[in-house]
Parts: C-alpha cells; sequence; structure tokens
C-alpha cells in the first residue's frame, strides 16, 4: 500500500492532504489560512510574501505528518499544485526579491503596459499560447517589472517562478516547471511546449530568466535533508514537478480520470472539456493537460455571486420594503426552500443573463439582463430558478456547438461550493447538457489532483 501527499498552495488557503495511491481515496486533509497578503493602498496590488507561504506550507505539512494514522514509511511521495499564474523573483542563492505576484495584481494593466504589448505581439501569438495575455499573467507582471520599475535594474540576472515551483526548488534543488504550469504564465508556446521566444523579445523577458520545461508527471527527485527532518518523512520521499492548478482541479473532481467534463461553480464559474486541438471560440482558453492533450476552459465572472447578488436584492425588499433587518442565511435557507417548491415550473418563462460584471473576453454583452416577465411570473422562485439556470447556461455557451452534441461529453461531473449549496443545480445541469451530471465527492481537488497526476505516473 502506498500514499501521496497532495499540496495546494491557494490564494486563500492552504491545503495539504494524504491520498491512497490504489483506490484514490483521500484519507486526510489539513489546511489553513493563506494569511500573507501584503498591505497596500494600490486596489489593483495583489502581493503575498513567499517566504512566508513556504514556512506556512512547511509547518502544515509537519502537522499532518504529525497527526496522521497511517504508517510514515507508506508515504512514497509529495505531489504539489497552486495559483498557476503569478510569479515571484529569485536571486542567485534563489532567495525571493519580490514579494509574489498573484494572479490577483493588475497594476501591469491598470498602469497601460498590456495595451503598450498588445499593439506589438504577434497577431496570432494566442493560438500558440492558447489564450490572450491578460492582467495577473505571470509573463505580463515579470515583463511590466523588467521594463517599468523604478528599480529594474536590480532584477538583472534573477530567476523568475511561480510560487508552486519555488516550493519544490526549495524541496529538491531543481528549478525547473512542468508545461501545464508555464502556460499560466502567458508565455509558453503550448503546440511546441517552448517558451515563445517572438513574445519573450517584444516583452523585454531574457529567456534564462525562466525555468527549465520539464515533463508532467516527472520526479524531481528526492527531499532534501533538512526538510524532511522538518516534516518528519524520509529524506527517500519523491517530490514531483508541480502542475497548474486548474489542470489539478480537473483531476481532482473527476478522480484521477481522463475525458471528463467539469463544470465547477463557486464565486465565479468555469468549464472544462477534454481536447485534442487548440480552441479560443467564445473566449475559451487552451490549456496542456498533463499526460492527457489539452482542456479547454471557459470561465465566467458571476458564478456564484450571481446567486449572492440575487439574495442581497431580496435582503434590500424586505429592509426597504418591509422594514425588516433580515440575516443573509435566513435568506439562502428561503431560497433553497423556494426554488424546490417552484422547480417544476423551470423559471414560467423568466430567462436571467447572469453577466452583470461582463466576461472575461470582452465578448459580446457586457451587462446582465432579466426578460420574458409576463403578468404572472414574477415571482421569487421562478427569479431563483432563472438566477441558476443563466449562470449554468452562460458556462455551456461558451462550448462550441458540437460539445453538446451527440456522445461528445463522455462524463459530466459538478463540484464548488455554489453548486454543494444548491443541489437543484445539478438538476439543471442535467437538463442543460442533456447528460447526467454526479456530484464530486472529493472536495480539495486541487491537492488531491496533484497526488493523482502522481499516482497516475506510477508515485
Amino acid at each position: 500500500m502506498r500514499y501521496v501527499i497532495g499540496v495546494d498552495i491557494g490564494t486563500t488557503s492552504l491545503c495539504a492532504l494524504v491520498a491512497e495511491a490504489d483506490s484514490y481515496d483521500v484519507i486526510e486533509v489539513k489546511s489553513c489560512k493563506n494569511d500573507t497578503l501584503i498591505a497596500s493602498d494600490n486596489p489593483a496590488c495583489f502581493e503575498q510574501d513567499a517566504v512566508k507561504i513556504i514556512q506556512k506550507v512547511i509547518g502544515l505539512l509537519g502537522e499532518l505528518v504529525a497527526e496522521t494514522k497511517i504508517d510514515k514509511s507508506l508515504i512514497s511521495s509529495i505531489a504539489i499544485t497552486g495559483q498557476m499564474h503569478g510569479v515571484v523573483l529569485l536571486d542567485d542563492r534563489l532567495d525571493p526579491v519580490t514579494p509574489f505576484y498573484t494572479w490577483r495584481d493588475r497594476r501591469a494593466e491598470d498602469c497601460g503596459w498590456l495595451d503598450t504589448l498588445s499593439s506589438q505581439l504577434p497577431e496570432t501569438y494566442s493560438m500558440r499560447t492558447g489564450c490572450k495575455l491578460s492582467a495577473g499573467f505571470g509573463g505580463l507582471s515579470l515583463s511590466w517589472l523588467l521594463n517599468t520599475a523604478a528599480d529594474k535594474e536590480k532584477y538583472a540576472g534573477c530567476k523568475a517562478v511561480s510560487i508552486m515551483d519555488y516550493l519544490a526548488l526549495k524541496f529538491t534543488g531543481r528549478f525547473c516547471t512542468d508545461y501545464s504550469n508555464a502556460a499560466g504564465w502567458g508565455i509558453f508556446d503550448i503546440v511546441d511546449n517552448v517558451w515563445y521566444a517572438d513574445m519573450l523579445k517584444v516583452m523585454g523577458i531574457p529567456q534564462e530568466m525562466l525555468p527549465e520545461i520539464v515533463c508532467s508527471g516527472e520526479v524531481l527527485g528526492t527531499l532534501k535533508s533538512d526538510i524532511a527532518e522538518k516534516i518528519r518523512l524520509s529524506d527517500e520521499v519523491k517530490v514531483y514537478v508541480p502542475i497548474g492548478d486548474n489542470q489539478a482541479s480537473y483531476y481532482g473532481a473527476g478522480k484521477g480520470k481522463k475525458g471528463v467534463t467539469v463544470v465547477n461553480v463557486g464565486t465565479s464559474g468555469q468549464i472544462t472539456v477534454p481536447s485534442d486541438s487548440i480552441c479560443l471560440d467564445n473566449g475559451l482558453e487552451t490549456r496542456p493537460l498533463p499526460n492527457a492533450g489539452y482542456i479547454l476552459v471557459g470561465a465566467i465572472l458571476c458564478g456564484g455571486w450571481a446567486y449572492d447578488y440575487l439574495a442581497s436584492f431580496f435582503i434590500d425588499v424586505i429592509n426597504k420594503v418591509g422594514g425588516i433587518d433580515v440575516d443573509k442565511d435566513q435568506v439562502f435557507d428561503r431560497m433553497k426552500s423556494l426554488l424546490q417548491e417552484t422547480y417544476a415550473s423551470k423559471g414560467a418563462g423568466i430567462a436571467v443573463d447572469t453577466r452583470f460584471s461582463g466576461t472575461r473576453s470582452g465578448i459580446g454583452e457586457q451587462t446582465g439582463s432579466i426578460s420574458g416577465i409576463d403578468e404572472g411570473n414574477l415571482k421569487a422562485g421562478n427569479l431563483i430558478y432563472g438566477f441558476l439556470y443563466g449562470i449554468i447556461l452562460e458556462l455551456a455557451d461558451m462550448l462550441p456547438p458540437e460539445y453538446l452534441e451527440g456522445d461528445n461529453i463522455k462524463e459530466l461531473v459538478a463540484t464548488g461550493n455554489a453548486i454543494r449549496l444548491n443541489p437543484a443545480m445539478l438538476d439543471i445541469i442535467t437538463d442543460i447538457f442533456s447528460k447526467s451530471c454526479v456530484l464530486s465527492q472529493v472536495k480539495e481537488e486541487a491537492a488531491a489532483g496533484a497526488a493523482f497526476v502522481a499516482i497516475n505516473n506510477g508515485c
């Protein structure tokens, strides 16, 4: 019997878990807040302390190993994932000289640097990278620093790395990344699996700053003795090259399977389908999937947030019209009950476009709408159904039509807190996709998915 530790460096939380290799069952989970945010008065700034992140992960792993009931000698390897768009710069001793610039940092866009670059990039670059260069992408943040920072000279000779590759570096001494991580920077050629030289030249990024590209599922080495001692594991435990958190979540939701379609609704929402080719229709992004071609990813801005937005509207009506203060949790409970009572009506003709914050791609309408209102259907239950249906429909509409036809979707899995809190969304997903949908039984999908990829590669 073998066990694998999966680690996820999330934006707001850190997670470590133990998975059993034969069954793919998650045995134990340990998590904590990622409270390493560096305070700033600039709302476009979102930096975290890379050193503290590593310290917290090591501490979390130490707690997991200390408290686990399994035989520690059976833990064969550690697999890692995390925020795949961010970047941190390291000096010649491989210590951070910058904070970790996360995927939420928008300064490179706000200052106009993204617009400056966009007019100079190859016209068809997105067909090579699988995406459009966006705020928060490691490549853009790096270019912005190297070209516009007041102290940009001090970055000469530095190395650039993602936060999870930095963790792997601390664990093994290897400075490298896999193609699923590299693709998240927006400067990686996913066709030839190399850094995209034409983009690097325009963006002023020396290729020697960037990590070596290795294959997904590769073993980087074993734990350095000082790290092994801290977390109380053998220094013979293998460390796998980290993978992107989107790809890890995909494998986690499908419990290690390839070929599933995953619908995820949290605050935002994503739909992920397997593909053998690159597709950018309707704002889709194409990302390399470890050991299995590509995934097409459609992301919406208002997933569970749209449902929360409706709850806020109900609260405002109750307060302003009825003069009653009400707790949001009470409203959510009543909304769930109303949905169950009125579900059979399917919204009675009310249709809701939930693009209240626009779209990531800027394609199509930039505001939401409610339509189909007649003299008898403007009721709370119908609105609730319409909002939930609109969220899933927006995701489905991002896919090319052929993906919704015939037997292209082999297996449909749902995940995310918004769906877990509203089980009726499973029925809505089934209605829209004409395919039975099951709820993922794995809750820490990213950490589990990283472990599952290691298991698939022999752990």
